[in-house]
């Protein structure tokens, strides 16, 4: 009998997950998750470590499940698993944790995000020409800050970051979002987690009024960074829906300076319905 063939392992690289007590106030259902902006950073410094490089561009996100959050708060034992280089300089990279079946006999590993980190790419930083001038299209639907914390988005106070109304159209959603003074949480790479967290609050608000859904975010084609975001600023975010057969609406996002300049873009952020019957708009958002 022939020899099997070696299949490699993924190098996997300890990495604990802080969980300050802001953390807890990210919660879906009841429960604290870590949010995914974080994870993102997360991943982003152990290229950054790994390689000595920083990597501002990340393509194919999928954020696989949840990961909850302990209560009272303590650090996570997980591991970033990374692959080999490929052939356009992207390097595969994966946030895992253990867990154990529930008579202790098996440990299995569970991938919870994953993207490929990238060099950077400038060119798709462009604003597209429907959006690259203050929007056309009167004064749009506004839904005030409380009503959105309230509502629609209900986090605690560490993620209640859309400064002001969000502005809805069927062809567009604008937010303005401050960063909070956090500075602990801001990453060398990628910048405050908490103003990319926010851009997807406004996206998920207008899937509310115009799909009749809640929506969670599940991955994105590409994210550049070209500016971090940083803790105490103000950003805009504006995002446009894309035409496509998929149920589950996707989006392109642009989060901009207050001179209107591009710190970030995200291109095909996919939203899905992750709770069906158990999480849904209050009908005053449809009206």
């Amino acid at each position: 009998m022939g020899s099997l063939p070696h299949v490699s392992t993924p190098p996997r690289r300890p990495t604990p997950i802080p969980v300050p007590a802001h953390l807890l106030d990210h919660r879906i259902l009841g429960r604290a998750v870590l949010p995914a902006a974080h994870a993102l950073c997360l991943l982003a410094e152990a290229v950054r470590q790994e390689t000595g490089r920083t990597c501002p561009v990340s393509r194919e996100a999928v954020f696989q499940g949840f990961l909850p959050l302990p209560d009272p708060p303590e650090p996570i034992p997980a591991f970033v698993s990374m692959g080999p280089r490929e052939a356009d300089g992207g390097l595969p990279v994966s946030l895992l944790t253990r867990f154990a079946a529930r008579d202790g006999s098996v440990s299995r590993a569970k991938e919870h995000l994953r993207a490929r980190f990238c060099p950077s790419d400038p060119a798709a930083l462009s604003l597209p020409p429907e959006i690259s001038s203050p929007s056309s299209r009167g004064p749009g639907f506004p839904v005030d800050r409380e009503s959105v914390y309230r509502d629609l988005v209900p986090f605690g106070p560490a993620f209640r970051n859309c400064a002001g109304p969000v502005l809805l159209w069927p062809e567009e959603v604008s937010a303005e979002i401050l960063a909070p003074p956090a500075t602990a949480a801001e990453n060398e790479v990628l910048g405050s987690p908490f103003v990319f967290d926010a851009a997807l609050h406004a996206v998920n608000v207008w899937v509310q009024r115009y799909r009749g859904i809640v929506v969670f975010p599940v991955g994105y084609t590409a994210r550049h960074v070209e500016e971090p975001t940083r803790a105490g600023r103000r950003y805009v975010c504006r995002a446009v829906p894309r035409t496509s057969p998929d149920p589950s609406p996707t989006f392109d996002l642009w989060i901009l300076d207050p001179e209107g300049r591009v710190c970030e873009a995200v291109l095909g952020v996919r939203m899905r319905e992750l709770f069906p019957g158990k999480l849904r708009p209050p009908a005053w958002i449809l009206a």
